[in-house]
């Protein structure tokens, strides 16, 4: 673990009563160190300059019934309305409400409300991995990171769909707090277990999980991150510490059960018909999850719907090669935890956080390109991670605008932006 001190953050073991192990961690501390923070203030910035041009664009597809037609947002005071309306995600619908009430159906005031989501999702990533990798001092490029991580993330062309679109608000709302909630745990898991405020980064990472559920159904994977954070990076493959951190994921684990338990009933209560079997939705999903791993790596053949057919079953030689792919790299991502935590941390967090909308739920669309966006973090972590180990030795310590020239320029990303647009128009 870490120590909280009057010069940083020292590393200490679990419950070894504040006895430093050698390895001093030095984290930002006030304006003094504000520099430290200039990678992440430069990717702040690249990023609302590509997506500068979305804030013009108006409603599409789902938008019209999202808000438009939907007189649940016409009055912010009217809880019980905007509950009523789509019960498993008030708070989606709330920050919609929010919204009309200032600027009515002007879609600027969406589109701007979205972008500052996604900056405040980059900012969240750019701190998780600064603390992941804090006190590796075997490899100086580790520190570049966390920059190149959140660039990923932040300029990824598979994010512009999430971040145009209005209706995909839910999405960005459950994913911004999905990541808060991580980084409190790894800050909680940084603090002694003396200091007096060390509860608070602990509570706030419960709130944020409420709220992350509160707004998309996606976030109930939330337990398992934490569970798999804490096996990797805090009890580092420790099963006994990890044990005895027990009182802390048993409340998560028990509100993810109740969670699962009341969509079920929601779903039924509505008359849900699965759109196919179990297995054959299973099936299908290992080849278009094959498929979202190509376009993660090569961003192209992007769609804002995707027509893809079932599976024929595992006596297809594409699905069963899909299934075999799928299970390998995640055994790989296993057999990397202990030599190379942040990429296997990056791999399994990817999967897990597709199990809601890619496994054996059959949801009425095969794929979308929005069910990315929470696992692209973790994707960014993995690829930040390659990328680092791919650089120089002698990198700069200040990757940020090098990065985004290299890797991460914008035009990518810029040019969807304006197709998006001009598709809409």
């Amino acid at each position: 673990m870490n120590k909280l001190g009057g010069k940083g953050l020292e590393r200490v073991e679990p419950g070894d009563g504040g006895a430093r192990s050698g390895l001093a961690i030095h984290m930002p501390a006030g304006l003094r160190r504000l520099g430290r923070w200039a990678d992440l203030l430069t990717v702040i910035c690249l990023t609302f300059v590509v997506y500068f041009n979305s804030l013009s664009n108006g409603f599409v597809f789902s938008d019209h019934s999202t808000v438009i037609d939907n007189s649940a947002i016409r009055h912010l005071g009217d809880l019980g309305a905007i509950t009523r309306h789509q019960p498993s995600r008030p708070l989606s619908t709330l920050s919609l409400a929010a919204n009309f009430a200032v600027g009515e159906l002007d879609p600027f005031g969406y589109h701007l409300v979205n972008l500052c989501f996604h900056l405040a999702a980059v900012t969240m990533v750019f701190a998780l991995v600064r603390i992941m990798v804090a006190g590796s001092q075997d490899d100086s490029r580790l520190k570049l990171m966390p920059a190149i991580a959140a660039a990923l993330f932040a300029l990824h062309p598979i994010n512009t769909q999430t971040v145009n679109y209005v209706s995909a608000r839910a999405t960005m709302l459950a994913t911004t707090f999905y990541l808060a909630g991580l980084l409190l745990f790894a800050m909680w898991s940084c603090i002694d277990k003396s200091h007096r405020a060390r509860w608070m980064p602990l509570a706030g990472m419960y709130v944020c999980f409420v709220l992350a559920m509160a707004g998309k159904e996606i976030a109930v994977t939330f337990p398992a991150a934490i569970l798999m954070y804490d096996y990797t990076f805090v009890s580092q493959g420790d099963g006994y510490k990890l044990r005895r951190r027990w009182p802390v994921h048993l409340p998560l684990w028990l509100a993810g059960l109740v969670s699962v338990s009341a969509f079920k009933w929601y779903a039924a209560s509505l008359g849900f018909s699965p759109a196919r079997s179990v297995w054959s939705n299973l099936t299908s999903q290992f080849e278009i999850v094959v498929r979202y791993l190509r376009m993660m790596v090569i961003p192209t053949g992007l769609n804002i719907h995707h027509t893809v057919p079932e599976s024929a079953g595992m006596a297809s030689a594409q699905t069963l090669a899909s299934c075999v792919a799928v299970v390998v790299l995640v055994a790989v991502a296993v057999a990397l935890l202990n030599r190379h935590r942040a990429a296997a941390y990056g791999i399994l967090w990817f999967f897990i956080a597709l199990l809601p909308t890619s496994s054996v739920i059959p949801l009425a669309v095969l794929m979308n390109e929005n069910r990315l966006y929470l696992p692209a973090a973790g994707f960014a972590v993995a690829g930040g991670y390659v990328l680092t180990r791919l650089l120089p030795k002698n990198a700069s310590s200040r990757p940020a605008s090098r990065f985004c020239d290299w890797a991460c320029s914008g035009r990518p990303a810029r040019f969807r932006r304006s197709s998006f647009r001009a598709a809409f128009s």
